[in-house]
Formats: structure tokens, sequence, C-alpha cells
């Protein structure tokens, strides 16, 4: 006997993930907010939002906590 699943895993991260956005951005929309940061965007997710036409931007920013320890960090700007 074999256990049917409705979604394959990935599917179901994918889902996530989109839940995961779509909260953000009630968040975003209730702030007066046009932007969205995201830190990670997976491939799936990136095409995803491209299809319901979400423009998305790629920014790297350089943090430091001392003025001769500096770090670039990768966002993600969806703009709504």
């Amino acid at each position: 006997m074999k256990t049917v699943a409705k979604m394959d895993v990935r599917e179901s991260n994918l889902e996530k993930e989109y839940s995961d956005f779509l909260l953000k951005l009630d968040e975003a929309i209730n702030a007066n907010q046009k932007v969205i940061y995201l830190e990670e965007l997976s491939y799936k997710l990136h095409l995803r939002l491209i299809d319901e036409n979400y423009t998305i931007r790629k920014i790297i920013k350089t943090t430091s906590k001392f003025w001769f320890i500096k770090k670039r960090r990768k966002f993600y700007c969806v703009l709504l």
C-alpha cells in the first residue's frame, strides 16, 4: 500500500514561502510602504512573483559595526 501525497515537498515549501510573502505584503500595505525587503528569495518564488507582475530588484548594502569591519548584504526589493 502506498501513501499518496497531494503536493510534492517542493510545492508545499513554495506555498509556505508564498504565504509568508503575502503576510509581509499585508503588513507593508497596512504600514503604507511601497517596498518589501527580503533577505532570501528562492528561484521558484522569484518566478511566481514575476508571473504575478511584481517588480523585483537586487540590492547590495554595505553594513558595518565598526569602521574597519564591513559586510556586504544582499537584499531583494519587491516593489508594490
